[in-house]
């Protein structure tokens, strides 16, 4: 028994008994512990197993346990290290691991306490806000905001903009705001039409979507309302964030077992795979999202010309993979069951009329016939209603 010591493993027991999740669950005021502090007192326990059981050749024969780690490393270590980094580099240029979604977060998905992430402010085209264009907020110009994910927020230009341009040609005075960010849903949208309540004077706010809000949750964070990439960004550790993001090795093992790493597919077992209701609570927070953005629009939003701020829900077109086509089906007939009292569009029966780039990105010429039918919705509501 020469690498132990009956009095070093007595002292590692005493301290696994008072430092373990089970115990420290006891003093918790606030159960149940958090998955990090799991993490840290299972690593902290290892360590005390291991130092019980080598401590007699660790700590009081350092020198030689120095000259054996030292020949480890310079002969195995280092070397099998370089290795992986350069096998790993090697994948990441051929295409393996995550695509950038993760990696380019900080551009176009910059943190934002109002709404989880926007765009960044101040770098590509982006306003001061984050958004693109210029927000102008004359008195007499008929103000219209778009609030949608990256549907909204792509185009050159995009079709909000589309549509201002007709209608300035019409001699309209009409102002646009973008709100469009890349990956964000309504329940985020809800808060950032919140978070502008009180700083722009709108006449119309249309919420585009139906893609980030429904088909998203079958391939990202599936809880019913959550950011697309909650549990990346806000619940996973630091170290593994890093690994995930810039590690092509890492990233495609995470990308094969579903999300074992990442956490992903722990959230998928609680929701998708184990609960009979989540498609419908879906559903129900997609239209919990359009009623508390029209409750907003309807009594927070001051107009800019007309006598009172207009609200509008359009549900876009795409090419729905199979994976999601059941819950699609549910909130296009969800349409004809749900009680709203503000005008409600489904313009995914344009999807046959229409060219994508993927399964929901538009391609320009399409985003231009995309924008004849926004037309027409916010020239109805000008002429209807604003004059």
């Amino acid at each position: 028994m020469s690498w132990t010591n009956r009095k070093f493993i007595l002292i590692g027991l005493f301290f696994l008994v008072i430092i373990n999740e089970f115990t420290l669950q006891i003093f918790d005021k606030n159960p149940p512990l958090s998955d990090r502090t799991k993490l840290a007192v299972r690593f902290i326990d290892l360590l005390i197993i291991f130092f019980a059981f080598t401590a007699k050749k660790t700590i009081f024969n350092w020198k030689n346990s120095l000259r054996k780690t030292s020949y480890l490393a310079i002969n195995y270590l280092i070397p099998t290290m370089i290795v992986v980094i350069l096998v790993d580099i090697s994948l990441s240029l051929v295409g393996f691991g995550y695509p950038p979604h993760y990696k380019h977060e900080n551009l176009q998905r910059f943190p934002h306490p109002a709404d989880t992430f926007r765009g960044k402010p101040n770098v590509l085209d982006h306003n001061e806000f984050g958004f693109r264009g210029e927000f102008r907020n004359s008195k007499d110009s008929f103000n219209v905001a778009m609030f949608g994910g990256s549907t909204t927020y792509l185009g050159n230009p995009p079709i909000i903009e589309i549509v201002r341009d007709e209608l300035l040609k019409q001699n309209i005075n009409i102002n646009v705001f973008n709100f469009g960010s890349i990956s964000s849903n309504h329940s985020q949208h809800v808060h950032r039409l919140l978070d502008f309540s009180d700083r722009l004077n709108l006449d119309l706010v249309i919420f585009y979507g139906g893609w980030n809000e429904v088909v998203n949750y079958t391939n990202y964070d599936s809880r019913p309302g959550y950011p697309y990439n909650f549990f990346f960004r806000n619940e996973l550790n630091p170290l593994l964030q890093s690994l995930i993001r810039y590690s092509s090795i890492v990233g495609t093992f995470d990308m094969l077992t579903n999300g074992s790493i990442s956490g992903l597919k722990l959230i998928r077992e609680a929701t998708i795979l184990s609960d009979p209701e989540w498609s419908n609570k879906l559903i129900l927070n997609y239209w919990r999202d359009l009623k508390l953005a029209n409750n907003i629009t309807a009594k927070i939003i001051k107009p800019n010309y007309c006598n009172k701020t207009n609200f509008v829900s359009i549900i876009q077109p795409g090419k729905v993979p199979q994976r999601a086509k059941e819950v699609w089906k549910k909130l296009i007939e969800s349409s004809n069951l749900v009680d709203y009292n503000w005008q409600h569009v489904d313009l995914s029966i344009m999807k046959d009329k229409i060219e994508f780039t993927d399964l929901s990105h538009l391609k320009q010429a399409s985003r231009e016939i995309m924008a004849q039918e926004f037309l027409k919705i916010a020239k109805k509501t000008f002429l209807e209603k604003c004059l």
